[in-house]
């Protein structure tokens, strides 16, 4: 065996460099010195955490006002006022998940994810007019004829749901809380965008019940007793291709409504086939939209019933949902410093827009 003889300084050396390779191999170089935390051993322990404890602990640490250790998000380009805390991605799943469970216009509407591009618009063509064709003579020139768009444009407005606590409720029971809020946050958003796709009036977006195009079938009195099987019948009258995943939406008032109605052998309209838990009214099934008008709210020239395949109503949205807790917050009026309270606000950017306003029909009422 061969003798390798070393200087002190070379043996040092070796004995350092065999160490460092065996701290590099078990992660050890990267162990913060100062509070001897290791950030691989830290990031494992944290994804060992369920989603429900990292919430929890993300809303104490927000509560207990230790703000160094929270991450702050922006919520618009530039402006760092409108600050938030960023929601771990399996919560912002489960609120998205209540929005899906309560909401109908995600459920059928298309949807375009802008996450990954850096715009807040999204331009769609319409078609306006299509190509024409006719009959030709032998020999007779062919009309040029060609299709005409127009672009819609959809674009990303912020969505903000609050939802108030008692400080005492927040800090004693915020698992109990983790379900109620998600519930609670989902359900609103839900509301506020069907509310825009359906019943819209341009503040910020237009929704099916005001869109310029559609088919509209006027009532024959002012108020919505005068609906007929009639003016149903004359809703259905889209194109085959249109008629296409047709459904019926509307509040749960009107469709009650819709139940008063006979066919012309005195059958009701509205039924609800065995072993099919979905109404359906003329053959098509009935989609209950809690942010359509009221029978109580339906005047004089107001639209109150749609008929079409949502898939011609556009959202687009950006994977980003932004949370913040305030204690000096007003809500309602109501000071949650003054109430006690802490105000918990979920926000998200969406958009949406009708795509094919002549892919639906709607029924209003008479003018005075």
């Amino acid at each position: 065996m061969e003798l390798i003889q070393l200087t002190k300084e070379q043996f040092i050396d070796l004995q350092k460099s065999t160490i460092d390779a065996v701290v590099k191999e078990l992660g050890l170089d990267k162990t913060d010195a100062r509070y001897k935390i290791n950030p691989q051993a830290e990031e494992k322990l944290q994804l060992e955490k369920t989603k429900k404890q990292r919430f929890v602990e993300l809303l104490r640490l927000i509560h207990s006002k230790q703000y160094e250790k929270i991450i702050t998000q922006a919520l618009s380009e530039g402006v760092n006022a409108d600050g938030g805390y960023l929601v771990p991605e399996e919560v912002r799943k489960d609120i998205l998940h209540f929005v899906n469970e309560y909401g109908v216009l995600r459920k059928f509407c298309t949807f375009f994810d802008l996450s990954d591009q850096k715009t807040d618009t999204l331009l769609i063509p319409r078609l306006l007019a299509d190509v024409t064709v006719s009959w030709v003579n032998e020999k007779s020139a062919i009309a040029e004829s060609n299709p005409t768009f127009e672009d819609v444009t959809l674009q990303l407005r912020k969505l903000a749901a609050i939802s108030t606590v008692t400080e005492e409720l927040l800090a004693d029971s915020l698992v109990v809380l983790y379900d109620f809020l998600m519930e609670r946050f989902g359900e609103k958003i839900a509301y506020a965008e069907d509310s825009q796709g359906f019943s819209g009036t341009g503040a910020p977006f237009t929704g099916i019940l005001n869109a310029a195009g559609v088919n509209v079938i006027t009532l024959s009195g002012t108020d919505i007793t005068s609906l007929s099987y009639d003016d149903l019948v004359d809703m259905q009258s889209l194109s085959s291709v249109k008629l296409k995943g047709a459904r019926w939406f509307g509040s749960p008032t009107v469709i009650g409504e819709c139940r008063k109605i006979k066919d012309l052998q005195g059958n009701p309209i509205l039924q609800t086939p065995n072993n099919n838990p979905m109404a359906t009214m003329m053959g098509y099934p009935i989609e209950i939209v809690d942010a359509m008008p009221a029978k109580s709210e339906v005047g004089a020239n107001k639209p109150f019933l749609a008929f079409g395949n949502a898939r011609h109503i556009g959202m687009i949205g950006k994977g980003e949902i932004a949370f913040k807790i305030s204690d000096t917050a007003v809500v309602g009026n109501q000071s949650m410093f003054e109430l006690g309270e802490q105000a918990l606000r979920v926000m998200e950017r969406v958009g949406t827009g009708v795509l094919l306003p002549s892919g639906f029909s709607i029924a209003k009422t008479k003018a005075a």
